[in-house]
């Protein structure tokens, strides 16, 4: 007989404190109890069967619950509750012939969850937040190979909890129809990546570049993303670095290119390409370590202005694409001019990197504002949900400081060299075997701001993010 496993978990997988569940959401509730009183015995002297260790018992006051049976399994305690059967045998569940749920604690879900196999499902309500639990359930992202099926519900926010959460279902049987609680989850919005990735690899070019390390590559590839009712893509399949894709745009709009100042917020992402070593040997021997040239931040803002170093301040020189987009925005929404162009032939000589991600076009549309975002290069594996990532986070800025009412629509991502490089191609296939997990939401929490000087990464949430392990890749210099 197989078996479901019900839990509640927190963003560090936590199930417990103290004994006590640390949280209460009403919803939560009612869906346990939806799930564990079978209709099917309904009228019958049958009953659905839970179980579960000591602990979890007395948590729910040590009392059998209505419709259900429970096993709790104990060396110690003793009860004489209608429907409680107390055993020391934690595989005393092997002959039960009706369903069967097992709901914690820990110890229990670590054996149930050895037994994968025979589980038929996970049943989760995920919730978004860090309550310093001392008990936990297990990285269960390890264990979704062997369920081909999600299912899963919409972000629930709970006032009274003043928390964000979310029901998962991973299945091994294929549902039609979850009480409408639960649309099947198909993320075509990250399969795009994963699709990608597969055809470089099956169909991409080896080539030589700058770097020592050769490339498989194919050419002329396009993303689209519905980042509306601030959904976002950002990869599940791999955990993220998303403080470090906000503070880089941060960076980059306020007209930057010093990248000490990321390396002071313990972001490293242009490091290697500023070090004294790289920038000697482009020849850029007058630039101090750390100084990029004129890259994306110049370009944003001081277009043309001749670049003199990371620390000359570049006020009233050059274009400031940034503040006619906005201008544009707000008095001319339908212009089919509303460019940043990032590509300066002129001082390409001049930088650590010329830009990989070069033009960005706007599009407003019934009050959505939308962007299409054009490549020339991309490392597909570590940098392309970066690039994709830095557009959405752009809209969302730009529908906050235009003050239009406008909400966000679509990224479009075009790739130009699209490219795995050959020590890549590991970490590519593990990727590309992960099932991917539901997009996060985005809020900006700051409502006052004018400028883009005003923002700052706390004013950056990101809501409801459940991911794989990250995979580590060496980026070629």
């Amino acid at each position: 007989m197989g078996y479901s496993i019900i839990v509640a978990c927190d963003s560090k997988n936590g199930i417990a404190k103290n004994g006590k569940i640390p949280w209460k959401l009403p919803e939560d509730m009612k869906l346990f109890k939806l799930l564990t009183t079978d209709p099917i015995y309904k009228g019958t002297d049958k009953h659905s069967t839970m179980i579960m260790g000591r602990k979890t018992f007395e948590s729910m006051g040590s009392k059998s619950l209505p419709g259900r049976s429970s096993i709790v399994i104990t060396k110690t305690l003793q009860c004489d509750c209608k429907d409680v059967v107390l055993s020391n045998d934690i595989d005393v569940c092997a002959n039960i012939t009706h369903k069967l749920f097992v709901i914690g604690g820990q110890d229990i879900y670590k054996h149930y969850l050895n037994d994968i196999n025979n589980c038929d499902e996970i049943i989760m309500t995920k919730v978004f937040k860090d309550y310093s639990c001392d008990r936990f359930f297990s990285k269960y992202t390890k264990y979704l190979s062997y369920f081909p099926n999600m299912y899963y519900s919409d972000l629930k926010y709970d006032k009274k909890e003043d928390v964000y959460y979310r029901f998962h279902i991973f299945s091994k049987k294929l549902y039609t129809d979850i009480d409408n609680v639960y649309p099947y989850l198909n993320n075509a919005q990250e399969k795009q990546y994963h699709d990608i990735m597969k055809k470089i690899i099956d169909t991409g070019d080896y080539r030589d570049n700058r770097t020592n390390t050769k490339t498989l590559s194919i050419f002329g590839e396009v993303m689209r993303f519905d980042i509306r009712n601030g959904y976002i893509p950002l990869l599940t399949t791999k955990r993220m670095f998303i403080r470090g894709i906000i503070e880089e745009l941060l960076w980059m709009l306020k007209g930057s290119t010093d990248a000490k100042q990321l390396q002071n917020k313990n972001v490293h992402i242009w490091d290697d390409n500023s070090s004294r070593e790289a920038l000697d040997n482009l020849g850029l021997t007058k630039l101090k370590e750390g100084d990029c040239g004129p890259i994306y931040g110049h370009n944003f803002r001081f277009y043309g202005a001749e670049y003199v170093n990371c620390k000359t301040d570049y006020t009233g020189k050059g274009i400031d694409q940034w503040k006619n987009l906005i201008y544009t925005l707000k008095h001319n929404p339908t212009s089919r001019r509303m460019l940043i162009n990032l590509w300066n032939p002129t001082q390409l000589k001049e930088v650590c990197l010329p830009p990989c991600h070069y033009s960005y076009q706007f599009y407003v549309s019934n009050n959505e504002l939308s962007c299409m975002l054009t490549q020339r290069s991309s490392d597909f594996f570590l940098a392309s949900n970066y690039n994709t990532m830095t557009a959405t986070l752009m809209v969302h800025v730009l529908c906050h400081l235009t003050n239009c009412g406008y909400v966000p629509g679509d990224v479009i991502h075009v790739l130009g060299d699209t490219h795995l490089y050959e020590n890549h191609i590991k970490q590519t296939n593990r990727l590309v075997n992960r099932q991917p997990l539901p997009m996060p939401k985005l809020v900006i929490k700051n409502k006052k701001y004018t400028t883009i000087s005003d923002f700052d990464i706390s004013d950056f949430q990101i809501i409801g993010y459940d991911y794989y392990p990250g995979i580590k890749a060496k980026m070629a210099v």
